[in-house]
């Protein structure tokens, strides 16, 4: 943590506490006393912030100066209302979406887990005031800046926040393989609070017995465990059946699908009624955004980063817009055939199996440059998942070099428009974007 997070000592602490400063953690000695140290305990108590006691030891680790038996960290951020952050969203006609961590310690977990939030539209991040990671320099650092968007509420007790959600008439969905239900099922379209446990003992068992549903990931690979940031990462994306929203689409945008060719028309009661009005411009160009978002599994607010990046470079807009989309890590392992799919794809950066320039990389979002060379780590080589797809490799890209003996491709050059395959009408998203 940086040194300019950290206090210690009774009187600065105290005066940092009078001050007004945010303060993220408390570490107090146990078994001293005297009037400082009382008055300390007071003014904590009265500002709201709960200490924990420590031995000394724990202190001497954390610093080598003159701690008085208190040591404190500073947040670079200020701290929500979950409450108010929640009528807020409801005021603003949206349903809520709250992500609580339970018992998250490690900072790059943290880091990652926020800079998802922020992708995916999250109202706000809720931890518990102990057993949580700090919010320092460090993790905002590791979200690339996502603490300083999604609002973080801090509270005493998780169970504090699960009632008050329930009060205010949220969805309780914890994540957990101690369930025999897909995430797939689960009630994520209602105003909902998801959550995520620790990666050795998942969420509690006293949140699970509160919660109004459990979800499971599905395992299907040789893999049986995830990391908690990929985890949140996978419950943050479209969980529902893909030929939906290929009828929808008008056009099997995964892949070849037989349920779609079965069915071309549009889900729904009504689907198959030729009596359909006829869109309006907006309708259309929402459309051709979702199907752009749908097809490289990209979510809505890095879809607009990616068009406010495109918007600021040299080129055709829409063009720059596509050729971001092929440039990201997924979808160049996905175009290399090491993937069927693009989430299968994605799956395999996600589980470091894939690496860069001989780099593991697990950032499917990350941006591939000309010349960049995309291995299969060495001791992954030997996968069942990766063997099939390989079986089953086809279309090759001109942008695109293979190497069937090493197990790796090279990003020539980024792909013209006229290269790049999917039927994305980009202009449309232009016009969108630009309303």
């Amino acid at each position: 943590m940086a040194n300019d997070q950290l206090i210690y000592g009774l009187r600065p602490i105290l005066q940092a506490v009078q001050d007004g400063q945010t303060i993220d953690k408390v570490f107090l000695q146990k078994g001293i006393s005297g009037p400082l140290y009382t008055q300390l305990e007071g003014t904590l108590r009265d500002a709201g912030i709960e200490p924990k006691y420590v031995p000394v030891e724990k202190l001497n680790r954390v610093t080598s100066g003159n701690h008085q038996g208190a040591v404190a960290y500073l947040s670079p951020i200020d701290f929500h209302e979950l409450e108010e952050v929640i009528m807020k969203v409801v005021e603003d006609g949206r349903k809520p979406l709250i992500l609580a961590l339970d018992r998250i310690t490690d900072v790059r977990n943290f880091g990652a887990i926020a800079r998802t939030a922020d992708c995916s539209g999250v109202d706000a991040i809720v931890i518990p005031k102990n057993d949580s990671a700090p919010v320092s320099a460090d993790a905002v650092r590791t979200s690339t800046g996502a603490l300083l968007e999604v609002p973080v509420c801090k509270v005493n007790h998780m169970k504090d926040a699960v009632y008050l959600a329930q009060s205010l008439g949220l969805k309780i969905i914890a994540g957990t393989e101690k369930s025999e239900t897909p995430m797939y099922e689960a009630p994520f379209n209602e105003p909902c609070m998801v959550i995520m446990g620790n990666e050795e003992t998942g969420v509690h068992k006293s949140l699970l017995q509160l919660a109004d549903a459990k979800a499971l990931i599905p395992m299907h690979g040789q893999i049986n465990s995830l990391n908690v940031s990929v985890a949140t990462s996978i419950m943050a994306r479209y969980r529902g059946p893909k030929t939906k929203i290929a009828r929808r689409m008008g056009e099997p945008i995964f892949g070849p699908d037989s349920s779609f060719e079965k069915r071309k028309y549009p889900p729904g009661q009504h689907g198959n009624n030729r009596r359909r009005g006829k869109k309006s411009e907006y309708s259309v160009q929402l459309q051709e955004k979702q199907k752009a978002k749908y097809t490289y599994g990209i979510l809505e607010r890095q879809f607009a980063r990616m068009f406010d990046k495109a918007s600021r470079s040299k080129g055709k807009t829409g063009d720059v817009l596509l050729q971001l989309c092929e440039g990201r890590l997924d979808n160049v392992v996905f175009r290399l055939g090491l993937g069927k799919t693009r989430d299968g794809a994605r799956q395999l950066v996600g589980h470091r199996h894939i690496t860069v320039n001989g780099e593991i990389v697990n950032i499917p979002s990350m941006n591939v440059n000309p010349g960049d060379v995309i291995s299969v780590r060495e001791k992954s080589k030997s996968l069942v998942v990766i063997a099939d797809a390989l079986a089953s490799r086809g279309t090759e890209y001109p942008w695109l070099e293979w190497n069937e003996s090493k197990l790796e491709g090279t990003f020539l050059n980024v792909p013209s428009r006229d290269a790049i395959p999917e039927n994305i009408k980009e202009q449309l998203i232009v016009e969108l974007y630009s309303k």
